[in-house]
This record gives C-alpha cells, structure tokens and sequence, in this order.
C-alpha cells in the first residue's frame, strides 16, 4: 500500500511474503483515498504475491471521510500487529 505505519512493520510483510508465512492486511481506507488508482493496484499487488487483503465483500469495505481510522494493522502468522 506504499506505507506500512513503522519500517518494523514494512520489513516483517516484505519478508513474511518471502518466506510464505500467510499474511493478512487489513487497510483502514476511505472512500476518497480507496477512489485513486495506486490504491487499487497496490491491494492487487499484495494479493498477487500471496496476502490475504480483507477488503471488500466480505471484509472491510471503505467509508467517507473522516468517519474512520486510516490505520493498517497486518498480522503475520497471527502473532504482529502494526498499527
């Protein structure tokens, strides 16, 4: 998604896809910013490389504006929350 909320975080989901531990994102993203392309090529990007990105149907689906958290909590192996 281009940001990940510590570089931390950043290198645990870089090399978490590298090792195939099961990754599952979960973006805090509204209306607005869920609108712009590179947000909808960086989710691709995440699920073509293995990540489970629960938005959408069935997961998180994306509010106006200023009524949310613009939070990204990933939980690797169930065990690292970033947030």
């Amino acid at each position: 998604m281009g940001r990940a909320s510590s570089r931390a975080c950043a290198v645990v989901i870089a090399e978490g896809i590298g090792l195939g531990i099961p990754i599952v994102a979960l973006p805090f993203a509204n209306t607005a910013l869920a609108a712009h392309p590179a947000f909808g090529r960086d989710v691709e990007t995440l699920r073509s490389a293995g990540v489970q990105v629960l938005l959408g149907p069935g997961g998180y689906e994306p509010q106006p504006p200023y009524r949310g958290s613009q939070n990204l909590y990933v939980s690797v192996a169930g065990r690292v929350q970033c947030g």
